[in-house]
């Protein structure tokens, strides 16, 4: 677990963290707020399982001072390749990162979210690939915080692995919604941090 802690507006600190704790994980429908993932009602709760299931998924939190879960994404380790690279040769790990569900969609919730993907990137020698759906402040702070850690910014298409789940769907915002092929590449119009060649 990862914490960082930061002042924001009214709240004395948030914290970030990534969590594969089970229970955390079945609760990525409904913190910060109920989505399609919720297991209660969601429209897509036959995915949720594939979140505790699977190994390269994970949930980044940001929690107030009270611990109340104020933004969250879910992330998965998988591989990424140049668009027209059908051999493989350019492959490489990623962080694909879902947008972020956020009731407080300020720049430094961001910024704490951003500093946790980035230690977790730096530690598994990957990039971080983001798809559609978040918003320009997002993109802004962590362009700032990549920065700091050594990582440029890239937008282009490319390829993304998607590996087989042990559950039969997993959903992703990202990929377009409830997924049911595996062991394949998508492409992904995307904004990519990679670690900068000294």
């Amino acid at each position: 677990q990862i914490v960082k802690i930061f002042t924001v507006g009214d709240i004395k600190s948030v914290r970030a963290y990534e969590s594969d704790d089970p229970l955390t994980l079945l609760k990525v429908g409904v913190e910060p707020q109920e989505t399609c993932q919720s297991w209660r009602r969601g429209g897509f709760n036959e995915c949720l399982l594939a979140y505790v299931a699977d190994s390269n998924k994970k949930v980044l939190n940001v929690a107030d001072g009270e611990g109340r879960v104020v933004a969250r994404s879910v992330f998965k380790l998988t591989k990424q390749r140049n668009e027209n690279d059908f051999e493989s040769k350019t492959q490489r790990n990623t962080l694909l990162v879902e947008k972020p569900y956020s009731l407080l969609p300020n720049s430094e919730v961001y910024r704490a979210f951003a500093r946790v993907l980035l230690t977790k990137a730096q530690g598994l020698n990957a990039s971080i690939t983001f798809g559609k759906g978040f918003d320009k402040t997002a993109i802004e702070v962590f362009e700032e915080e990549a920065r700091n850690f050594g990582y440029g910014m890239k937008e282009g298409v490319l390829n993304v692995f998607i590996p087989q789940s042990l559950n039969k769907y997993e959903y992703s915002d990202t990929l377009g919604g409830k997924i049911s092929y595996f062991d394949n590449y998508q492409q992904l119009e995307a904004i990519t941090f990679e670690r900068e060649r000294e």
